[in-house]
């Protein structure tokens, strides 16, 4: 079983503000108190009571109690039989004193539209006096106030009074609240500024702000210096007893953050003041600053200390190019101290009100686009533009460059209150519920939504790539022209293999009119016999090559005397009842194959030969049939391996040359058969020689020729019967000829023998090798992986691709889809499977050839899914990183985030170092002993990136994590139980192995 990964004490949640039971249907007070409590443990009774006790006409005042069960068990707190016909009891997920405070106020603005007044009361604390409320709202009424302050008694542990913080007339003086202020930064005021005794307007539209502390005061001194004659301050009676010892005022005290929250709020009124004084219009303020407009630009006054030098050039870099998703400010040093201004031009937007969700889709796509993600998600921080796109104004520290984890909580948001129409505290993070369903599956339709998004923006990546691996045109099949492949019981071995490759290598650009299998059915013995044989193998794969499409047609040489006299006679003019020349060489069966061919042109071809093609669209069928329209030409012979580099050699011969080429070439059947019968003669009652000799000799005699020369891009080779008996090297030797691949040592050569220690894959020198590995991947997604390279904007790189064992259709595929990276390629298309760690080592350690080159894994049926992911490895590798990680984007778990632990993997069930996109230091892999890529003496099969990755992460010298969605990975574990479990059996295991790179740093230490 998988151990549970440790998880944050917080997390993207939603409120689920919920209402568990309301007042009568008829009771419509026009005053209710709103009170906040956090768990089941804390005492209401007084708060309460004091509620109860207020003279005021009980039909004017109703309670509205919150109960919010964050990081705890849901609860029902009780309520005094006074009220319970009066209450609206809530339940939320808050998490905070002021989302708690905003929720009630939300509530009464949406589901109490006849409620005037909204008075806030901490749980543990009390009116002052049972003449408090209706003093608030007396004052309130008679000036039609926004918000009502009154004065409080500061109580201590012991519940006796510490002091009275009255209200007074100075509290309408902004400068005077801006000294109190100064003097609650000091530590030096004999009073705080009243904050917990407010009452506000309902549907004044007035918020908390979101901070860990002194989140009330915040409220009061904005409402105090920006909006001073929207409010009353009452001077004759004290609100509420305010209790010290109050858990969240505790916790500020000790954290240290309560001289620090009146420090950075002191900070801010300053520079509200300022600002007031200051041509133009307020726009807005927050936590960070405070905007205005004047003369057509707006600007941005940023508190001291709030953004540092290096965040506000990063804002005027970033912002400044192509995007459209915040306005682009040019920053300057502030008036105060430590603090900066933004300018940018301002234009006409609308509110966010209820964008499209297109709008929506639009917004996060530009910004995957730019690599910017927008933190601080709530309509005030959004506008709208004559066309409909979002533009966010909030520039700040919640413009941040790309990381997956935030935009995809960033996205929720906007996707909660943009296309679901939550309000703006809905889904924040709070504190985390595990018996709960992660939000992604409770937020409804936005794992679909964000999944698109996503993908859209890839794909149109991989769309607008250059479709360099689209090079070959279109194959068109010709009318005059057959291929005939030659086939005896010795081929039965690796027909079928060779077969495809011979019918893969010729056909394109274009096709033959047929493509015929002539069998031989001679049992043997065999001249140079090399193995067994069995025809009646050799008949089942032929017939199963018919039926895959590979070929159209087989066909069988008779073995009746009556049909093998007549071949004899009619292309020797000789009575001869033998299939085999004097020295066993097949004549008739070859003869009577041509007989079968009904177009003008043959090519006719041996088994086991092996095609080189170096250019798909090189028409070598073409020329050849072209240069037989010599009247005195009789074929053309195949060309065999040459230079890559030298010239194309004309067809030429001299008179009576060159030899038909047997093994691989093309005739003219309509002038052979018009040379018939041929020269030859019996010896002991057998043809003296072969059918191509008799060819010859008759060229020779009447200045005929079989031509021979070409484009060295095309070109075949012969195996010799020692090269087949070693299955693995003909498969090695018949992937690189493929590939257009010889050694110098066999330029101008026909054959090809046992030893083949020059023939080898390329070795790849370059700084950075893309490599990747698999088996039997669907075209589509090698097309997919191929344009994830082609649109890298940095193309110094080289590429390994070991297929596992495909079949031969795929083999086709992946040459045609990856054959324009040239020589930045080493293919490698193994015949029998290996498995994933043998291709792993023969990549990594036998194939790249420099220890400091950095392999970038990426598997064939994934795909690079940024323009910049090379050149952003090859910066991050210049910077010194030897491990580099990337997030991928997993299209089947689109919210699906990776959060890779460096330190201590093994601990943490891998650590997600295992993920793609990973690229790692060559040297780094070839210290791994083989032990660590074995279990039970066993290269590994599976969970060979746990293997790799773990021991390599922990000798690594500054492996690096970029959030960012670099690789695009479909998830290929299958969801069989008993796959799965013994996949993790088998990771279990690894984590289990002891690391000798630790232990050698350990014992170093």
């Amino acid at each position: 079983m998988i151990p549970p990964k440790p998880r944050d004490a917080v997390e993207l949640t939603t409120r689920d503000l919920a209402l568990i039971a309301e007042a009568g249907p008829e009771f419509r007070p026009d005053i209710v108190v709103g009170v906040a409590v956090h768990s089941a443990d804390r005492d209401l009774s007084r708060c309460l009571e004091s509620v109860v006790h207020q003279c005021v006409d009980p039909a004017r005042v109703g309670l509205v109690l919150l109960a919010d069960s964050a990081g705890s068990s849901p609860f029902l707190p009780a309520v005094p039989a006074e009220l319970q016909d009066r209450t609206w009891l809530l339940s939320a997920n808050c998490g905070s004193p002021s989302r708690a405070r905003n929720a009630i106020l939300e509530f009464a603005e949406q589901s109490l539209p006849w409620c005037r007044w909204v008075a806030r009361m901490d749980w543990d604390d009390r009116f002052a006096e049972e003449s408090s409320l209706a003093a608030a709202i007396a004052v309130g009424d008679a000036t039609d106030a926004m918000y009502v302050i009154s004065g409080n008694r500061v109580l201590g542990s012991d519940g006796q009074y510490v002091r009275t913080n009255p209200a007074g007339k100075w509290l309408q003086d902004r400068h005077s609240v801006v000294e109190r202020l100064r003097q609650m930064a000091a530590g030096t005021a004999e009073n705080e500024l009243p904050s917990c005794n407010l009452v506000l307007q309902n549907r004044a539209g007035l918020r908390y702000p979101d901070t860990a502390s002194a989140e009330d005061h915040w409220l009061v001194a904005d409402l105090l210096i920006n909006r001073p004659r929207a409010g009353a301050v009452v001077e004759s009676a004290l609100f509420a007893d305010y209790t010290l010892d109050g858990s969240c005022t505790s916790a500020a005290k000790n954290a240290q953050r309560h001289r620090a929250s009146r420090q950075a709020l002191y900070a801010a009124a300053q520079t509200w003041l300022a600002v007031s004084e200051l041509p133009g219009c307020i726009l807005g303020l927050g936590q960070e600053g405070i905007v205005r407009v004047h003369d057509g630009t707006v600007f941005k006054h940023f508190y001291p200390d709030i953004l540092s030098p290096l965040k506000a050039a990063w804002l005027e870099q970033a912002l400044s190019g192509p995007q459209a998703i915040a306005p682009k400010p040019r920053f300057r040093e502030g008036e105060s101290p430590r603090s900066w201004t933004a300018t940018y031009p301002w234009e006409s937007t609308r509110s966010f009100a209820s964008p499209s969700k297109s709008a929506v889709a639009a917004f996060l796509t530009e910004c995957l686009q730019h690599k910017l993600v927008c933190g601080n998600i709530k309509r005030s921080n959004f506008r709208v533009r004559d066309d409909g796109r979002l533009v966010y104004i909030d520039v700040g520290n919640w413009l941040v460059p790309m990381d997956v984890s935030v935009l995809r909580d960033s996205a929720a948001r906007l996707y909660s209150i943009g296309v679901l129409g939550a309000s703006d505290e809905e889904l924040l993070r709070r504190p985390a519920d595990h018996t709960r369903p992660v939000i992604w599956e409770r937020l409804l339709g936005f794992s679909d939504f964000y999944g698109d998004v996503v993908t859209e923006r890839i794909a149109s990546k991989w769309e607008c790539a250059t479709q360099l691996s689209k090079s070959v045109r279109p194959c068109r099949r010709r009318d005059d022209v057959t291929l005939l492949i030659k086939a005896c019981a010795m081929d039965a071995g690796f027909v079928t293999a060779q077969v495809r490759h011979i019918v893969g290598q010729l056909v394109g650009p274009t096709d033959f009119t047929e493509r015929v299998l002539a069998i031989d059915p001679y049992p043997g013995p065999f001249l140079r016999q090399h193995c067994e044989g069995s025809v009646e193998a050799l008949l089942a794969s032929a017939n199963q090559l018919c039926a895959d499409g590979v070929v159209d047609r087989v066909i069988v040489a008779p073995t009746d005397e009556g049909s093998i006299t007549a071949v004899n006679a009619t292309w020797f003019g000789l009575e001869c009842l033998e299939t085999h020349s004097v020295e066993g060489i097949p004549i008739s069966p070859q003869l009577w194959a041509f007989d079968q061919v009904s177009t003008r042109f043959v090519l006719q071809a041996d088994c086991d030969v092996l095609i080189g093609r170096r250019d798909r669209c090189h028409d070598y069928l073409s020329e050849m049939i072209n240069a037989c329209g010599a009247a005195n030409t009789l074929g053309v012979a195949f060309n065999i391996p040459r230079d890559p580099l030298s010239e194309v050699r004309p067809y030429e011969a001299a008179p009576g040359e060159h030899k038909p080429e047997v093994r691989c070439g093309l005739l003219d059947l309509e002038r052979l058969r018009a040379a018939r019968p041929l020269p030859n003669r019996l010896v002991e009652g057998r043809l003296a020689q072969p059918w191509y000799r008799s060819v010859h000799e008759y060229q020779r005699q009447n200045r005929l020729r079989t031509l021979r020369g070409g484009d060295p891009s095309t070109f075949y080779i012969h195996p010799l019967n020692s090269l087949k008996r070693s299955p693995d090297n003909l498969a090695r030797v018949r992937d690189l000829v493929a590939q257009g691949i010889t050694p110098p040592s066999h330029w101008g050569r026909w054959d090809v023998g046992a030893d083949v220690s020059e023939w080898q894959y390329p070795l790849r020198p370059e700084k950075i090798v893309v490599l990747a590995r698999g088996r039997d991947t669907p075209p589509a997604k090698v097309a997919r992986f191929a344009a994830g390279l082609a649109m890298q904007d940095d193309q110094e790189f080289g590429v390994i691709i070991v297929d596992d064992a495909s079949c031969y259709a795929l083999h086709q595929c992946l040459q045609e889809e990856t054959g324009w990276l040239g020589a930045r390629l080493t293919l490698v298309r193994h015949l029998r499977r290996h498995g994933r760690m043998r291709n792993n080592i023969l990549a990594v350690r036998d194939l790249c050839d420099d220890p400091s080159s950095c392999i970038v894994v990426v598997d064939l049926d994934d795909a690079l899914a940024d323009p910049g992911a090379i050149r952003g490895v090859r910066s991050l590798r210049d910077q010194g990183h030897d491990v580099i990680l990337a997030a991928p984007f997993r299209p089947d778990a689109p919210t699906k985030v990776y959060q890779p632990d460096f330190r201590s993997p093994r601990t943490r069930f891998g650590g997600d170092v295992w993920i793609h996109l990973r690229a790692f230091e060559k040297r780094l892999f070839d210290q791994l002993p083989d032990d660590a890529l074995q279990l039970d003496g066993d290269w590994l099969w599976q969970c060979d990136d746990y293997a790799i990755m773990i021991p390599i992460v922990e000798s690594a010298r500054s492996p690096v994590y970029v959030p960012e969605y670099w690789y695009w990975h479909e998830r290929s574990t299958g969801h069989d139980l008993s796959e799965r479990a013994s996949r993790d059996a088998t990771i279990q295991r690894l984590l289990a192995k002891s690391s000798l790179v630790n232990e050698q740093k350990n014992g170093r230490g």
